[in-house]
């Protein structure tokens, strides 16, 4: 499943402090679901934001109400 998002966040700290956080967040040894994490480009834009577009592969169980659905096909 490929999840594609857009997230936008005004954090009341550093920009040093941001993004220290947000590189470190994956992959971490508390987060074994997450398998690996590859940068595919970053950027600081005009406005001095910080813009990034990252792959993460991780694992996990499907969702509850995924699991209890079936689909039958009718002819």
């Amino acid at each position: 499943m490929v999840r594609f998002g857009t997230f936008e966040y005004l954090f009341n700290e550093t920009f040093e402090n941001v993004t220290l956080a947000f590189w470190n967040k994956y992959p971490n040894p508390i987060s074994s679901h997450v398998l690996s994490v590859d940068t595919i480009s970053r950027e600081v834009d005009d406005n001095g934001r910080l813009c990034t577009t990252r792959l993460l592969i991780k694992v996990g169980k499907k969702p509850q109400w995924k699991m209890n659905v079936r689909f039958t096909i009718d002819e």
